[in-house]
């Protein structure tokens, strides 16, 4: 337990450090994924930081790999850039330590990059770095959302609970229909489930988003769900989510979804839900726990 307070520390570090970077370059952001759920009170430590950035309108717009490089440039005593284990990926992964990076190697491109340390070296710091994904919107369908509508958590930003609970439903249905060579990402199915349970079980936020007479429903919010066609393959989400577990019907119904058995899919419906599981990011494709690095 002790090491789960620190590692969640470690992380929660990492997000504010990120908000205060961003902040300063008229950036805003958001959490969301497992430590999201956390800051809501779901009860199961993260291993990383996913973090949505918001970049504000009239400003150059950056790229995620530019994103990172940023964080890693403005705050080089804790952030670096990690090479993936393909060396010819286009890309780089942020990694967050309160006792800074690892010291460069010769393969290294720049003082921002440190590739992986020697098992036993990997073993020493294992509880003192994780990594930061860096996410834009459009990415995994996450919203571009004002930065008004961000919920503010023990000075950690935060994606608001229903487009956080659509998110971790999302994950659920991508790893239930994984397939080939990624069928082995399977197994993650029960701890996505038990997440969304969970996200269920906060009675106290679920009740700010409760369906009541004469009240906008939340899930019609053009803000949090601009995107149509991910509200579409949610709402069939919710109903295959309900099949497999029936006891959480009542809830999903609660909270304004119909739940009865889903007819096979439209042609539209497959190809949106191959998206969402598929192309939207590289290195960051199994956020949280499914890192390729640990």
């Amino acid at each position: 337990m002790q090491k789960q307070g620190e590692h969640l520390n470690l992380v929660q570090t990492a997000a504010r450090s990120v908000s205060e970077i961003l902040s300063k370059e008229n950036m805003d952001c958001c959490l969301f994924g497992s430590l999201a759920a956390k800051m809501f009170g779901n009860n199961r430590c993260p291993k990383d930081a996913d973090i949505l950035i918001l970049q504000r309108p009239g400003y150059p717009t950056l790229d995620a790999e530019a994103l990172k490089r940023l964080i890693a440039e403005k705050r080089p005593k804790n952030f670096y850039l990690k090479m993936p284990k393909d060396p010819e990926a286009p890309y780089r992964i942020l990694w967050f330590s309160l006792r800074g990076p690892p010291p460069p190697t010769k393969a290294s491109s720049s003082s921002l990059e440190a590739n992986d340390a020697k098992p036993k070296q990997r073993n020493h710091r294992l509880a003192s770095e994780c990594k930061v994904d860096i996410l834009i919107p459009g990415t995994l369908s996450l919203p571009k959302l004002p930065a008004t509508r961000i919920t503010w958590i023990e000075g950690i930003p935060c994606i608001p609970y229903p487009v956080l609970l659509l998110q971790k439903l999302q994950s659920w249905d991508d790893h239930r229909n994984m397939k080939g060579d990624d069928l082995w990402k399977r197994k993650k199915m029960p701890t996505d489930a038990a997440d969304v349970r969970r996200l269920l079980n906060l009675k106290i936020v679920v009740q700010e988003n409760v369906v009541k007479p004469g009240i906008e429903i939340v899930w019609k919010d053009a803000e949090l769900f601009d995107d149509e066609q991910f509200m579409t393959v949610s709402r069939r989400r919710v109903r295959k989510y309900c099949e497999a577990h029936p006891d959480r019907a009542a809830e999903w119904k609660r909270l304004g979804f119909e739940v009865g058995p889903v007819d096979d899919p439209t042609d539209d419906e497959v190809e949106v839900v191959k998206e969402g599981a598929g192309g939207a990011v590289d290195e960051e494709e199994d956020l949280d726990d499914l890192d390729e690095e640990e």
